[in-house]
């Protein structure tokens, strides 16, 4: 009896959860997700084998979480938080129409993987600039990994559509040639991964083995001497490709000077440049804080509450009810 593909895809997935192990840090959310793809074809396989009704209701619920979790881990690698509600909202839906509701099974899924791959595309848009370079060096997931990695999803959710579809309205030929080309590059973009995932002791792109030098503190001094200046956060619109051609360096070393010597993202260090001036706004008077959100750079307000959290650890209302007679952030 041949092994089913399934399983193939399983020990690839074992392999690259072995890699992530191996390195002296990984992140949460990357080794949960190998973890779940690893056991997902598994149970796959064991379908093929074994036709078991609490098999076949488990695996869409896998299927769910696998988007998200790559979706979390991209986040986490960027140095935002992962809530476990982003998982557990849209996996509890799934169970839901498991038990109550098949028919919407296939849409869930669909809806999951593209809006996952999608989000991921586009926070990726910016480059290695979106990542922390502490945790980028402790992870060691490259940018093109992260790439390949919403290109699969998307890829993967496009082939379940045109095999629900060939199901329809084509022969069994189709559906286990689209099958059988679709695992085939599932494998090409494992293998891909695999060779991109450094083994052993946490290795780090060019931009994270090196120390900081006097380079460096030259062009964060004139970064910062641009941000005072011109107050420049204030822009919305703000990235790195804007700060490096207003500071008259190239983007490369900008994001290289701000992630060794703030040990930030750009996006990170922009929002506490915006955060700061916040606090100033709200010790000097009762302006609204959607007023003074909107005036130092930030679009949405679950945002700047969350950069505001993150950065002096309370809330905007508690942060001036607290320092109404103290001077903001230095």
């Amino acid at each position: 009896m041949l092994i089913p593909f399934n399983f193939v895809l399983s020990f690839c997935f074992m392999l690259l959860l072995l890699r992530m192990l191996l390195r002296d840090g990984n992140s949460r959310w990357f080794s949960a997700l190998l973890t779940l793809c690893l056991v997902h074809y598994l149970f796959a396989g064991l379908k093929q084998l074994y036709p078991l009704l609490f098999i076949s209701s488990l695996l869409p619920v896998t299927a769910t979480a696998l988007p998200l979790l790559c979706w979390l881990a991209l986040r986490q690698a960027s140095g935002q938080r992962a809530p476990l509600s982003g998982l557990l909202i849209p996996v509890g839906m799934m169970v839901w129409c498991v038990w109550l509701w098949p028919q919407g099974i296939d849409g869930l899924l669909l809806v999951s993987w593209l809006a996952c791959g999608g989000a991921m595309l586009f926070r990726l848009r910016a480059g290695e600039a979106i990542f922390s370079a502490p945790l980028l060096r402790r992870i060691g997931i490259t940018l093109l990994s992260w790439r390949l990695m919403a290109v699969m999803l998307i890829f993967t959710a496009l082939l379940d559509l045109a095999i629900t579809t060939a199901i329809s309205f084509s022969g069994d030929i189709v559906v286990r040639s689209l099958l059988f080309a679709g695992q085939i590059i599932l494998c090409l973009f494992i293998a891909m991964a695999l060779v991109l995932t450094p083994v052993g002791a946490s290795t780090a792109p060019d931009i994270s083995v090196r120390t900081a030098d006097e380079s460096d503190a030259q062009v964060l001094q004139t970064v910062e001497q641009v941000m005072r200046d011109t107050a420049l956060y204030r822009d919305s619109g703000l990235n790195l490709a804007m700060l490096a051609r207003k500071s008259g360096i190239p983007a490369r070393k900008v994001s290289a000077a701000i992630n060794l010597l703030r040990q930030q993202s750009v996006s990170q260090y922009v929002n506490q440049w915006r955060i700061s001036e916040a606090c100033q706004q709200l010790r000097q008077g009762s302006r609204p804080v959607i007023d003074i959100m909107e005036a130092v750079g930030f679009v949405t307000k679950s945002n700047f509450n969350r950069e505001f959290l993150r950065i002096t650890g309370q809330t905007p209302s508690q942060w001036r009810s607290g320092h109404s007679d103290q001077a903001g952030l230095s």
